[in-house]
């Protein structure tokens, strides 16, 4: 059964620019996912919502950026 989860990532993704640059990318490659940062917050949270989201793939994906990227919980 598939069923819509939230996976919360702590990076070091500070500024807005690197931001946008990677929702961007994402959002081009996972189209149906909801996919937000919080930079104001001290672990600098990706979050991540919708059908199952493949987490090893998204956190391939900024290592291979040059950021930090681990799952929370």
């Amino acid at each position: 059964m598939i069923r819509q989860t939230v996976e919360i990532f702590k990076t070091n993704v500070e500024n807005i620019t690197d931001a946008t640059r990677i929702l961007s990318e994402l959002q081009e490659i996972y189209p149906a996912l909801r996919i937000n940062f919080d930079l104001d917050d001290c672990d600098h949270i990706l979050r991540v919502e919708g059908f199952e989201p493949d987490v090893e793939r998204i956190q391939d994906y900024l290592l291979q950026s040059g950021y930090r990227c681990n799952l929370i919980g």
